[in-house]
């Protein structure tokens, strides 16, 4: 181990591997302080979008409890434009339920979801 300190001290290479070292330990901090800061815009992101989706769900419901009401009164029964509503999404759903795989919607969120993750990089 001695003859290897001194081999490395005669060529001079000790200067040059502590060098080497700190340039791979900053190396290591810039990629951690810029994962960091991609981590933080992903959040950033995903927590204006939650925002925005939950308005929009809010707006929605208030939108159909509305058009029950609507309904309701233009029939005379209270409970009659609520089971429209519901039928209606009840029917949404199973076509949806029976057309998803000849859609291809799976792939499509997919391929939407691959792009914007190469985009963020």
């Amino acid at each position: 181990m001695a003859d290897k300190k001194g081999l490395l001290s005669f060529l001079k290479l000790n200067g040059i591997i502590d060098n080497l070292l700190k340039l791979l330990e900053a190396k290591i901090e810039i990629a951690k302080i810029e994962i960091k800061k991609d981590i933080a815009r992903f959040l950033a992101k995903v927590m204006v979008f939650a925002i925005l989706m939950a308005l929009g769900l809010l707006f929605f419901l208030f939108l159909n409890i509305g058009l029950a009401f609507l309904l309701s009164d233009w029939i005379g029964q209270l409970y009659s434009g609520f089971l429209i509503i519901s039928g209606f999404y009840v029917a949404v759903f199973f076509v949806f339920l029976l057309v998803k795989d000849h859609l291809g919607i799976e792939d499509s969120i997919e391929q939407s979801l691959n792009k914007a993750l190469e985009k963020s990089e």
